[in-house]
């Protein structure tokens, strides 16, 4: 009863709006569209829109008018013009970081240069972030518009963070088609000291120079004439770090933007190149690319090979932006994408460490446990063939079996024997294909 007296006698929404912009002012309303996950970005504008004017007054309310009807129509003829108070949900702006904003929202400032009032609305429409400026004339409500999507690109909650980018569907109903929702999760920007990276050192430099020191160094380059982009190709075996040094990649470009996306947030290749435009410069990384964007001897049909070679081609020579793919099977990739430098400036391969590096790695994994008594070198023998993967899982499990031997404050002594037993637990079973799966070249054998 209370909401329906307010609805019938309590304050109207396009009283409320006039009074602050002007009963008798002229009223031009421009309108735009963006995607959904853009709504945080129009409140930061909105925000810094009252740093540069002044903010007359804010208001909260729902209502399914567009805002030319609203302002144009006399209120007392719609009684469904009562302030609504719309409620205020939960956005992530971060990694573990989350706001809350009102799911409609007007703001009324005054331009003190001008002595001119708009009016600014956002509002979410059928899955879309919908924006309204009303103003004196249709070229200041065209400006003002412009000015607010500008702001919200600059002050986006998106821009130089790490995220990944999922398509879901956007209606509810099990079992029907419905247009894919643009999903955007944040993830941590991890600090990785360089020292945890094991990689030969030719790569680790290969990776450097074409990531590090060209986001760095890149207008520097640019004067010089080397192009913006860079495309870089990572492949190789399972389980040798090409995800997790994209992970180092992105920490140590803070002042860029990071995208992973995989899966099938590949057929969406045009959508994820745009993002990375929008919230430039831009780190792209494409997860397993051979999965959608094989060679077309072993899929001829894939319209999303095509796409990626529109992207890869078509960047402007203003994009700042990077594009890493991986790939466990670089013989799957179409040529058309490996072989090309104006696509891909380098194919750098990841492969399973060598003895000198297997020898690094082991001991970081062991440098907090008392391994006085373990010998290194049988260590590297015992993992020939291994990925970082399995060494990883080598070690855990060794760390496990010793465990057992703990005293009452948890402290144990590694062993020869604990490593035997965990190498021989892993590679027991599954014979050739077995050894494969769990990180070891098929053509080694254990020793």
């Amino acid at each position: 009863m209370g909401y329906l007296n307010n609805m019938l006698f309590g304050p109207k929404i396009d009283h409320e709006l006039r009074a602050h912009y002007g009963s008798r002012t002229k009223v031009s309303v421009a309108t735009r569209m963006l995607p959904m996950y853009r709504f945080p970005d129009v409140h930061r504008a909105a925000t810094a829109l009252a740093e540069q004017h002044e903010l007359l007054h804010q208001i909260t309310s729902r209502h399914e008018e567009p805002l030319d009807s609203i302002l144009s129509t006399a209120g007392g003829a719609h009684y469904r013009r009562g302030i609504n108070l719309a409620p205020s949900n939960p956005r992530q702006v971060d990694y573990e970081e989350t706001e809350y904003f009102a799911e409609e929202c007007f703001w009324i400032f005054r331009d003190h240069q001008k002595d001119q009032r708009f009016i600014l609305r956002v509002r979410n429409v059928y899955q879309m972030t919908f924006i309204e400026v009303a103003a004196p004339s249709n070229e200041l409500a065209q400006v003002f518009l412009e000015e607010s999507v500008r702001l919200a690109n600059e002050h986006s909650v998106y821009k130089n963070k790490v995220f990944e980018v999922r398509f879901e569907p956007s209606g509810q109903e099990y079992g029907t088609d419905h247009e894919q929702s643009f999903q955007v999760h944040f993830l941590p920007r991890h600090e990785i000291n360089p020292e945890e990276i094991i990689l030969e050192d030719e790569v680790r430099s290969l990776i450097d120079r074409n990531v590090i020191d060209f986001h760095r160094r890149r207008a520097q380059l640019v004067e010089l004439g080397v192009p913006r982009k860079r495309g870089l190709l990572l492949y190789g075996p399972p389980g040798n770090g090409k995800t997790y040094t994209c992970k180092y990649l992105a920490g140590c470009l803070t002042d860029a933007t990071t995208i992973f996306a995989a899966g099938t947030a590949l057929v969406q290749i045009r959508t994820i190149f745009n993002v990375a435009r929008l919230f430039q410069p831009s780190l792209i990384v494409l997860e397993d690319i051979d999965l959608v964007y094989s060679d077309r001897q072993i899929n001829p049909y894939s319209p999303q090979l095509g796409s990626l070679m529109d992207e890869l081609d078509g960047a402007a020579d203003a994009d700042n932006l990077i594009v890493m793919l991986t790939t466990n099977s670089i013989e799957r990739v179409e040529s058309a994408i490996k072989d090309r430098p104006g696509r891909v400036s380098q194919c750098i391969e990841v492969p399973n460490p060598g003895p000198k590096l297997r020898n690094l790695y082991l001991k970081s994994l062991l440098r907090d446990f008392d391994h006085q008594q373990i010998d290194f070198e049988e260590l590297v023998s015992l993992t020939d063939g291994a990925s970082h993967a399995f060494i990883k899982e080598f070690v855990y499990r060794s760390i496990q079996i010793a465990s057992i031997r703990s005293d009452e404050n948890g402290k144990f002594v590694m062993v020869p024997d604990d490593f035997r037993t965990s190498q021989n637990e892993m590679t027991q079973q599954g014979g050739k294909a077995g050894r494969s799966i769990i990180g070891f070249q098929t053509t080694s054998k254990p020793k």
